[in-house]
């Protein structure tokens, strides 16, 4: 997800906006303080069955927790998006778990329980390469069944790219959620019109300058976590949601260090997977979008369904960006639907 970018990268203006929005600051705090200080994050960890550490092409260990192990003959692998880590499918993850499917969790390269990279080695071909070495040791050899949120899809579909053979041999289906095939700095504007465009030619040089100094910045979230939240609910979601996914949504941004943001903006911002897409294009999928999505415009999960001729486009009522967390019984519905598909045929 590419909410932290704008809350640190353009610093002034973000500040700016929560000064504007001191009353709906001030509601928060009075209505939802209480709520949010007392969020016990532990609730969305799901002790996994098996945990592995499964060591990309570069030599650096990535996070993966298998449920389910045994049951090979369908196996769903979940990517998830940017600043965000394996618990944002908690509650795909319980669903899939309990209706008997192999689940393949893992933390993007810098996120979540996975160790950082090279400064130079943040880009989105380099995740789709890591998901390549997270399917490969995770294989079941039975049905496979590849969702990818946000950046995770971008991963799907430069592995595309970059290993067409292991998509049209091992990939039984798909699915993208509030994902891009590309072309982001030009639709991008982050709810803020046609002032989008300033963040995303400022953001990548403020960030790298703001890297050196994780410990300030990570004060200054601490100090000013309220705002934060407000911000996020404010980008992220697209309807009312809980104060418990918000705080969780916050605390995996935070959690997220500045070199890896840094790292990876340009390159997704640059991402261009048009071609990585097709490698999809004999599979049956479905598309999945928030209607109010701020982060990636709607259009772009139009765009992918054309390209995609066996695929589902969904559009959700009342959701943002984060539709695993906001509207998981919708994404429920149609994952299952997809892979009981496949199992039926």
């Amino acid at each position: 997800m590419l909410t932290r970018s704008v809350g640190i990268g353009v610093g002034a203006l973000v500040a700016g906006a929560a000064a504007a929005g001191g009353y709906a600051l001030d509601r928060v705090r009075r209505e939802h303080r209480a709520e949010l200080d007392g969020v016990d994050l532990t609730r969305f960890v799901v002790p996994a069955d098996d945990e592995r550490v499964v060591v990309a092409d570069d030599g650096v260990p990535l996070h993966v927790e298998v449920d389910n192990p045994d049951a090979t003959e369908h196996t769903v692998l979940l990517s998830h998006g940017f600043t965000q880590n394996l618990q944002v499918w908690v509650k795909q993850r319980r669903v899939l778990r309990d209706n008997g499917y192999r689940v393949v969790l893992w933390d993007q390269r810098g996120h979540g329980r996975s160790a950082e990279g090279e400064p130079t080695s943040y880009s989105v071909t380099t995740t789709a390469n890591d998901l390549r070495a997270v399917l490969e040791a995770t294989d079941g050899g039975g049905a496979l069944t590849l969702v990818g949120h946000s950046m995770g899809g971008m991963s799907m579909m430069l592995l595309g790219e970059t290993n067409p053979e292991l998509v049209k041999q091992r990939v039984t289906n798909a699915a993208f959620i509030s994902t891009s095939s590309g072309d982001l700095s030009h639709a991008v504007n982050w709810g803020l019109g046609r002032f989008g465009g300033v963040v995303n030619s400022m953001a990548p040089g403020a960030l790298n300058g703001l890297a050196s100094r994780q410990d300030w910045v990570d004060w200054t979230r601490r100090t000013g976590r309220d705002v934060e939240r407000l911000i996020v609910n404010q980008l992220a979601f697209g309807g009312e949601t809980t104060p418990e996914v918000i705080a969780l949504t916050s605390d995996m941004i935070a959690r997220t260090r500045l070199s890896v943001v840094a790292g990876l903006m340009p390159s997704l911002l640059k991402h261009d997977a048009a071609v990585g897409l097709l490698a999809y294009g004999t599979k049956p999928a479905v598309v999945m979008h928030g209607e109010g999505d701020k982060v990636i415009p709607i259009e772009h999960a139009r765009i992918i369904a054309k390209a995609l001729p066996l695929s589902e486009l969904v559009l959700v009522e009342h959701a943002g960006h984060m539709l695993p967390l906001e509207q998981p019984q919708i994404v429920n519905e149609h994952l299952l639907a997809l892979i009981e598909a496949s199992v039926d045929a």
